[in-house]
């Protein structure tokens, strides 16, 4: 596991670096587009023992559970924030929108100015979504979203680039840098959290395995060769290479569909293996040597 992490990370440093553009010719496909985060709606029960799991609230990962009010929706979830990823799960039997299984990728860019350069690219324009702090709302970031998709989609996606003045302007009195990376934001939000473990198992996602027909795989596939993912087979499944994390394409039904499992770096060196259980069908298993699986 450790050699296949190793592996992975070099392949991923390779895509942030080269795209094949099929002329024979290698070339840096500017601006780099990064995972951000992934969201997926569990069934009560999963949700629940998640939810009430001491280690996953303790000492895995700096988490919260959170309602956000934007203009345009209000929702609640439960975190998991990395270094420059993180992850949300939804309960769906609170939802009205969603349904067990839908979920979505958020990819993430942390140079300014790059949703605009994408736009573009994708035949598409951004649109600015707030964040309520108090009573004021705040601009949080730039929301580029491809066609084809909508936060409707039972599979969504998203290029989201943060707003020079959310940090700025949200829970500034913590300090800390107040740019517009992944990195700087996610530091601000676990700067405002209580009982953040001091040494969090999680570090950053690296893989996501998600189930879906062949018009959402070859919609999602071609979103990230415009970003300039490497594209590879894999059997029947599809693999696209960013520069920090892999996402799979494994065929879906309408009963298997959406996030399958992802792939986690952490920083477990020392004890012995872990697995944890959740719901029906979760499992969490914690390797040593820096990798996680987590199967839903």
């Amino acid at each position: 596991m450790t050699n296949y992490l190793a592996i992975l990370m070099a392949a991923a440093l390779l895509a942030s670096l080269l795209f094949n553009t099929g002329s024979g010719q290698e070339a840096r496909v500017e601006p780099l587009v990064f995972l951000n985060h992934f969201y997926l709606t569990l069934d009560h029960a999963t949700y629940l023992a998640i939810e009430n799991n001491q280690f996953l609230r303790r000492e895995f990962a700096a988490t919260e559970q959170r309602t956000t009010v934007r203009k345009d929706r209000t929702y609640t979830g439960l975190y998991f924030y990395g270094t420059n990823t993180y992850f949300e799960f939804f309960d769906a039997e609170q939802e009205t929108r969603r349904r067990v299984g839908d979920s979505a990728i958020a990819f993430g860019v942390d140079e300014a100015g790059a949703s605009a350069k994408l736009e573009s690219r994708l035949g598409t324009h951004s649109v600015t979504i707030t964040r309520q702090l108090g009573t004021v709302d705040i601009p949080w970031f730039y929301q580029t979203m491809p066609k084809g998709f909508s936060l409707e989609s039972g599979i969504s996606t998203w290029v989201m680039e943060y707003h020079p003045r959310f940090l700025p302007e949200w829970h500034a009195e913590t300090g800390g840098p107040a740019g517009i990376t992944r990195k700087e934001v996610l530091q601000r939000y676990k700067a405002v959290l209580k009982d953040v473990p001091a040494k969090p198992y999680l570090a950053d996602v690296v893989r996501i395995t998600m189930a879906a027909d062949k018009q959402v795989s070859a919609q999602m596939s071609e979103l990230c060769k415009a970003f300039g993912y490497a594209l590879r087979t894999d059997g029947e499944n599809t693999v696209l290479q960013g520069p920090d994390s892999e996402l799979r394409l494994v065929s879906g039904t309408e009963s298997i569909r959406g996030i399958r499992q992802v792939s986690l770096r952490v920083s477990r060196t020392q004890g012995s293996d872990t697995e944890l259980r959740f719901g029906p069908k979760s499992v969490l298993k914690v390797h040593l040597g820096g990798t996680a699986t987590w199967a839903f």
